[in-house]
């Protein structure tokens, strides 16, 4: 009965944080489009001063040059009984036709070592680990609307032990090549996009690791290939 009622509270806790996470996000682009919507009605009025109709102050507000988003993986933060979570946003600006510049936040918390991947093995560390820091890319576009991106992302990492106990911070630099492929559509209206492909992750650094998560560590590559899944809104 009190793993049950156990249960049930960590699982409302979870879907607390999910739903707080997506209510931000909604918020966040309602507050994007009334915004783009101002812009628009005082660039009608521009007009009338012999200025471009999409333009004010000499900014160009025609198209999109913008969006934010995240990744589908923060979903996994819903799965019960894993002790972990991935959250992240991702803001995009258009640099022209054929790239953008790339600028996300992250924080997750893991309990097994990254080059695990979907590779089903058990293996734990003794304690678990949060780690959270900004990603900076460039996009380029190839062939349509096939991309490459090469991304630099830099940690800041805490080790816990078993107790929830903090053991102590370290530093871990991660580089990442990612190919995708990018699609637009609108849903009630609003302008979408979504993105899927792979990526490599390779962490040459990675300091002031803790002995006892080390080892488990060493067992495996400081390399990972995973699917990369991205959704967000154009404004």
């Amino acid at each position: 009965m009190k793993a049950s009622l156990f249960f049930c509270l960590s699982l409302t806790k979870m879907y607390k944080k999910v739903v707080l996470y997506f209510s931000f996000w909604a918020l966040l682009i309602l507050l994007i489009n009334q915004k783009v919507s101002c812009q628009n009605y005082y660039s009608k009025d521009s007009a009338l001063l012999g200025k471009s109709r999409n333009t004010v102050c000499g900014v160009q507000f025609g198209g999109h040059t913008q969006y934010i988003g995240t990744s589908v993986f923060v979903l996994t933060s819903l799965i019960p009984n894993i002790n972990a979570y991935y959250y992240e946003i991702d803001y995009g600006h258009k640099l022209s036709d054929k790239s953008n510049l790339l600028i996300d936040f992250l924080i997750q918390k893991s309990v097994a070592p990254m080059s695990i991947g979907f590779s089903g093995d058990t293996t734990k560390y003794p304690g678990h680990v949060t780690s959270c820091g900004f990603v900076f890319g460039y996009q380029r576009y190839l062939w349509k609307k096939l991309f490459v991106i090469p991304l630099i992302n830099p940690l800041i990492v805490n080790y816990y032990d078993k107790d929830n106990k903090k053991i102590t911070s370290g530093f871990m630099l991660m580089l990442c090549g990612r190919l995708g492929y990018h699609f637009d559509f609108n849903l009630f209206r609003q302008p979408f996009y979504f993105e899927v492909g792979g990526e490599i992750n390779y962490w040459p650094i990675n300091t002031n690791e803790p002995q006892d998560f080390k080892e488990i560590e060493n067992k495996f590559n400081n390399f990972v290939f995973s699917p990369a899944l991205n959704i967000g809104y154009k404004f």
